[in-house]
This record gives C-alpha cells, sequence and structure tokens, in this order.
C-alpha cells in the first residue's frame, strides 16, 4: 500500500479516508490536481483498499471521469479504461504469463500472489483474452 500512496503523491492524487455513499471514488479539481476519496468501512480487505485505489487512480491517470449523470455508455469507457490501466499496473501481461506457466492456474493462486481480489484477476483474464482476440483478428483482416 505505501507504494500505491507514494505513486499517487508523486502523480498530484490526494488519497482522503472518509465516510462515503460509496466506497471509492476519485476528483478532478483541475489538470492535473486530483483526489481520491475512500472509506474505510466499506473496503472488506486489504486486497480489496488496494484494487480500489489502483482502479480510481487509473481514472486519474488516464483522465476518464464521468458525472454521475452521464449515459451507461459513456460510464462504461471511462470503467474500461481505469480498469485497463490499473490491470496493466498490478497484472502485467508478462509476469501473469509467466506465473501461470509455472503451474499456477487457480484464480486464488494469481490473486494471493499479485496481492488483488479474484474479481480483479477474473477481469483481467476476461481483458488479457479480448485483447489478444483483438490483435488476432487485426492481423487477419490486414
Amino acid at each position: 500500500m505505501e507504494k500505491i500512496h507514494e505513486f499517487a503523491e508523486k502523480n498530484n492524487i490526494d488519497i482522503r479516508y472518509t465516510t462515503l455513499k460509496c466506497s471509492c471514488l476519485s476528483i478532478r479539481f483541475a489538470k492535473d490536481d486530483y483526489c481520491i476519496g475512500i472509506d474505510p468501512n466499506k473496503i472488506t480487505s486489504s486486497t480489496d483498499e488496494r484494487v480500489k485505489l489502483i482502479h480510481d487512480i487509473g481514472h486519474c491517470m488516464t483522465d476518464s471521469f464521468y458525472n454521475t449523470h452521464s449515459p451507461c455508455d459513456l460510464k462504461s469507457k471511462h470503467e474500461y479504461k481505469a480498469d485497463k490501466w490499473a490491470i496493466k499496473k498490478l497484472l502485467p501481461f508478462k509476469k501473469l504469463k509467466a506465473f501461470m506457466k509455472q503451474g499456477n492456474e487457480e484464480v486464488w493462486e494469481i490473486a494471493e500472489y499479485f496481492k488483488v481480489t479474484e474479481g480483479f484477476v477474473r477481469k483481467a483474464l476476461k481483458f488479457y483474452e479480448n485483447d489478444f482476440l483483438e490483435d488476432k483478428l487485426n492481423e487477419y483482416y490486414q
């Protein structure tokens, strides 16, 4: 967690622990000036906190923000960008592939090793699967 907080600080992202209606949210005040609010009462574990913080840092790093009244398609676009950034940060493909080649293919094993939630691992595996298929389709049609 210390590295996450250091990364946030270096990138002008203030992290505040406070009471919220949701577990975690990110806000952009101005260009390169961000804040992430996280409700410690809604965090279930240190890995849950880690994943939520990285996801919201992903919103800041990719400048993927929307307001609560945005249409679903816009929200999903920004959530995807934040997820993609977070996945590449916490589960880089080469490290994930190397770990799995050692016979560690269970979701819980991957989650434990990379210190993330099982849900995050499933999302990452789906992301990399879709990314791989997209690359193959692009090769085929070129």
